[in-house]
């Protein structure tokens, strides 16, 4: 009688957030990632460069790496095939930790739609990063994502926010497209109420890490803000 083959495992990759210091992820992650030779990425090049940091024994001709349709036309149980002739899958971000605001979380639905083992491992997340260093409550926050693009929506999205965080002591916490930042930063300002503290925590685990928590009225007060244009950032407020 033939035995039911093995499967493999879908793996959740954390990227470093732009550092190439590899140093930066466990030895376990590493490992793990040393052993996969089937990848599903956001970005082939990104990816292709990431893995050879990461120290891959492969040659990248031995390596499968399917790229993710920018406009959301994927076959997601397509992705998952490998893993049923018995191989280990990767999923690999831009940049930190995929499934979180991420297109790697449909992945991981169509995985356990097929009742396949999904393991996440360990690396720098920029939410959590932010939080830790915002001095803000870190018992109990919310991370809203990608805010609205309009000016005065992004505003109105603000502030009911904030009016959550005040009755409810909730830490809100935001991100944007990085070439939107500096205007993300200018409508908080605008805003939010003068006693409302604000983090700004930029290019987390880089030489150039920014992290700063004033309350806005303070904000204001600043001769010159920071210059966060095309800077990965994680946007944090507590009323």
């Amino acid at each position: 009688m033939n035995k039911r083959k093995t499967l493999g495992n879908l793996y959740m990759i954390p990227c470093l957030l732009g550092n190439e210091n590899i140093s930066l992820l466990p030895e376990a992650t590493l490992e793990r990632i040393k052993n996969i030779q089937y990848f599903v990425v956001e970005r082939a090049k990104t990816a292709r460069q990431f893995l050879k940091v990461a120290g891959t024994p492969y040659p990248m001709s031995e390596i499968m790496i399917i790229e993710l349709d920018k406009h959301g036309d994927n076959d997601w149980s397509e992705f998952l095939k490998p893993i049923f002739e018995g191989h280990d899958v990767g999923f690999l971000s831009e940049a930190g930790c995929p499934g979180v605001a991420d297109p790697g979380a449909m992945l991981a639905a169509a995985a356990h739609r097929k009742d396949v083992m999904i393991f996440p491992l360990v690396g720098p997340t920029s939410i959590i990063l932010a939080i830790m260093g915002s001095g803000l409550n870190g018992q109990q926050f919310t991370f809203l994502g990608y805010q609205p693009v309009k000016v005065d929506e992004l505003g109105r999205a603000l502030k009911k926010a904030e009016d959550i965080s005040r009755k409810t002591n909730t830490t809100q916490v935001a991100i944007e497209t990085p070439y939107r930042n500096n205007r993300f930063l200018e409508t908080a300002i605008k805003n939010l109420n003068s006693n409302t503290y604000f983090t700004v925590a930029s290019e987390l685990s880089l030489p150039s890490q920014y992290i700063k928590t004033l309350k806005i009225k303070d904000w204001k007060a600043m001769k010159e803000l920071p210059d966060l244009h095309k800077k990965p950032t994680v946007f944090c407020w507590l009323a």
